[in-house]
């Protein structure tokens, strides 16, 4: 930045710094997956990472959605985890905490899809059906989303386009010298079988 260098951050950026980024509509997708999830759902659980901005997010979505609907936002059903600790988190050792936590829950909101199969897995494994007893759902549409027993319900992230917008940015910037504009891009909710 002293140097006049030009730079986009992609995905994530540091707010302290102003910089230009291109990123997903993180709190948006959060709101609309609790607002979703609550046209079947009662009672909504989370889980997020704590150590990116992507967490904080989606949660601040999430909770916005939930209080929008007029349910309750119960700090107990939230689960946060750092990505040092995500082995132990989804660990059996772990799960009667999980199960604990979310247990009066009939939808979850998950900070990926990684995350939203291991809650599956923790669930089916205590005789809970998904999604009969709980709707999950993750975010990133990754590869393996759709080809996992249980396909999940995920919001597509738009890969391709928001490297390609990045790289168009910087390479403008390079260019001629002027400072662009941020840009936000939306996530498809991607319908599967893993919510009501």
């Amino acid at each position: 930045e002293h140097k006049g260098i030009p730079y986009v951050f992609i995905h994530s950026y540091y707010r302290e710094l102003h910089p230009v980024y291109v990123t997903t509509d993180d709190r948006g997708c959060g709101f609309q997956a609790a607002d979703y999830l609550l046209r079947t759902c009662t009672r909504l659980g989370g889980v997020f990472q704590v150590d990116d901005l992507q967490g904080h997010e989606r949660y601040a979505g999430f909770a916005q959605g939930v209080l929008n609907n007029g349910r309750d936002l119960r700090d107990d059903a939230v689960l946060w985890f750092s990505a040092g600790d995500r082995e132990r988190f989804f660990s059996k050792e772990n799960a009667p905490y999980v199960l604990k936590a979310l247990q009066n829950c009939d939808g979850v909101v998950c900070h990926n899809d990684f995350v939203a199969c291991e809650i599956i897995r923790i669930f089916q494994e205590a005789g809970i059906q998904v999604p009969e007893q709980l709707s999950v759902i993750g975010f990133h549409d990754a590869m393996f989303a759709s080809i996992v027993p249980l396909p999940l319900t995920s919001f597509r992230h738009p890969k391709e386009d928001l490297g390609r917008a990045a790289a168009q940015k910087l390479v403008h910037m390079i260019k001629t010298g002027e400072r662009e504009e941020s840009l936000v891009m939306p996530m498809e909710l991607v319908k599967r079988e893993t919510t009501r």
